[in-house]
């Protein structure tokens, strides 16, 4: 590293890749993952699970101690 120059780091998506490639910003021997065909929206969603509640310890006998 160096004090006047800076390293920068980024991830492209596949379609971002392929457009770089078309406008001559990236090498023309650069291989891109062609399969990756994933929806980038998918990326911004949060799965949740259903958690049973029995699952969770008990303190009720904690609270009836109060």
């Amino acid at each position: 590293f160096q004090d006047s120059k800076a390293d920068v780091i980024a991830k492209y998506t596949a379609e971002e890749a392929r457009t770089l490639k078309a406008y001559g910003e990236l090498p023309e021997a650069t291989k891109i993952n062609e399969t990756d065909v994933y929806d980038d929206e998918a990326d911004n969603c949060i799965d949740f699970q259903d958690v049973s509640s029995e699952s969770e310890p008990e303190d009720e006998s904690q609270e009836e101690s109060d």
